[in-house]
């Protein structure tokens, strides 16, 4: 089946729209916080192309509104979810398996496997998907996306944008709900206990700070949706064992993947010369 993708560039009309839009989704329960409004900010600057005087006096456009002023293929994309109910699904997720998702992704891989760079144990006949462990970490080793809070959010933002998939929505809403939401304590190696203070698991503070609120987050975010809308194929699905002997580098030029404006981590000879 074709992928699926965001369609970007767009044109300017269409980039007032979709801001728009965005302000609507966080025009709710009292206004947008300061990490939402970043967030917003970035996404406008990256992939929409806006200036600041562009978004001055912007009215915010409801889901359904916004659908219905958008041409094909936006019809297609995901813009009424907060109206059909996934909010209110997602905040029970949240709350009723944040216990489940914690031991998940913090339990080892193997008791014998032996630990990578970050300590996580390698896939093998003991783990209840290999193939998922492994598909996932070539795609952070191909979009040079560490696995940090950030990272997460960014890899699972960069797959959104190059296969509108229904995996690859659930799989950033996931990592938004695991590192956003706060199951993992960012630059530590120390996980926060589910339910933490007052209910929260950021420090007792209403939720209200998470990973997009460490320095450089929201724009590693919105570059990401600009780099996977710009890769000329779907990697994130393929054999990788098929192609794990192949260059790291002419894996991404024979995708296209266009290389981090700030680099999580310094590898200069392996990101090839992108038109």
């Amino acid at each position: 089946m074709k992928p699926h993708r965001i369609p970007f560039p767009v044109s300017p009309t269409e980039a007032r729209h979709l801001a728009a839009g965005l302000l609507g989704l966080i025009d709710a329960e009292g206004g947008p916080t300061a990490e939402q409004e970043r967030v917003f900010s970035a996404v406008a600057s990256h992939l929409l192309a806006l200036e600041d005087s562009e978004l001055q006096g912007l009215e915010p456009l409801a889901p359904g509104a916004l659908a219905a002023v958008l041409p094909e293929p936006w019809r297609s994309i995901r813009l009424s979810s907060r109206s059909s109910g996934i909010l209110p699904i997602v905040r029970r997720l949240r709350r009723r398996h944040a216990l489940f998702a914690l031991t998940t992704h913090t339990s080892p891989s193997s008791p014998n496997g032996k630990p990578r760079r970050r300590g996580l144990a390698r896939p093998n006949r003991e783990t209840p998907n290999p193939r998922y462990d492994v598909c996932h970490d070539m795609n952070h080793v191909i979009t040079g996306y560490e696995p940090t809070g950030p990272g997460e959010i960014a890899l699972g933002a960069f797959k959104l944008a190059l296969n509108n998939s229904d995996a690859n929505w659930m799989a950033s809403l996931t990592n938004f709900l695991i590192h956003e939401v706060g199951l993992f304590k960012h630059g530590t190696n120390h996980q926060f206990v589910a339910y933490g203070g007052g209910g929260e698991p950021y420090h007792g503070l209403n939720g209200r700070l998470g990973a997009l609120d460490l320095p450089g987050s929201t724009d590693l975010f919105a570059e990401a949706l600009v780099r996977g809308s710009s890769c000329r194929g779907d990697f994130s699905q393929v054999d990788h064992l098929a192609i794990a002997s192949e260059p790291l580098r002419e894996i991404r030029r024979r995708f296209h993947v266009l290389p981090l404006h700030e680099p999580m981590i310094n590898q200069p000879d392996l990101w090839p010369e992108l038109a």
